[in-house]
């Protein structure tokens, strides 16, 4: 499963997946850098990734580990 980078004018970006469903989806992240918008795609793509293969686990362990920091 692929995810695109869609740049939008003023230097907004957003991402483009397609769902479960077959339907595609758009998460907007407003203005920010390629750089990040790139970080933010590849995390996307592993849990897309994750859901299909039915092994969500590695969600679990970010979660605590960000409940953790704050």
């Amino acid at each position: 499963m692929m995810a695109s980078i869609a740049r939008d004018p003023g230097g907004k970006k957003r991402i483009l997946f397609m769902n479960g469903d077959g339907n595609r989806k758009t998460i907007r992240l407003g203005k920010t850098s390629l750089k990040q918008a790139e970080a933010f795609k590849i995390k996307l793509e592993a849990l897309i990734a994750a859901r299909f293969s039915g092994s969500m686990e590695w969600l679990v362990n970010s979660s605590m580990r960000l409940s953790m920091m704050y």
